[in-house]
């Protein structure tokens, strides 16, 4: 039996979060998910906030939080009664983007305290400095 290559589990673990993501704006509340991933941005796990980060990172690429994008006939009527209107949401999301992009910065700044672990606070400032980059792009 062959040995999964770790790039191809990397891939299918994106592949994954993105139907994942996919069929949660439709099934839930829009913001609900992207505010689960957002708390775990504040998670004292290094591991947890780049992985939160690395998953947002991708609802920003496939335009997840850009409420604006899609039409109106694509927003179940249940997110619709839950945010109140299609306004409602766009602004939520606003809000929503607006903190992701506070957080992403201040983790892209952080600084290590002793006995930390130096690659991993590298890797994490390298990380959050790219997203927040491709967040103000």
């Amino acid at each position: 039996m062959e040995r999964v290559s770790e790039s191809f589990l990397n891939h299918c673990f994106l592949l994954f979060v993105k139907l994942l993501m996919k069929f949660y704006l439709y099934i839930l509340p829009a913001c609900r998910p992207i505010t689960f991933l957002t708390s775990l941005l504040e998670a004292e796990d290094r591991a947890v906030r780049i992985a939160a980060g690395e998953a947002l990172a991708l609802c920003f690429e496939l335009k997840l939080l850009d409420v604006s994008t899609r039409e109106e006939s694509d927003v179940d009527s249940d997110i619709r009664e839950t945010s109140g209107s299609k306004n409602q949401l766009f602004l939520n999301m606003q809000a929503l983007k607006a903190k992701i992009s506070g957080l992403v910065y201040n983790l892209s700044m952080e600084a290590g305290g002793r006995g930390a672990d130096k690659k991993n606070l590298n890797d994490q400032r390298d990380l959050f400095q790219q997203i927040s980059y491709f967040i103000k792009v």
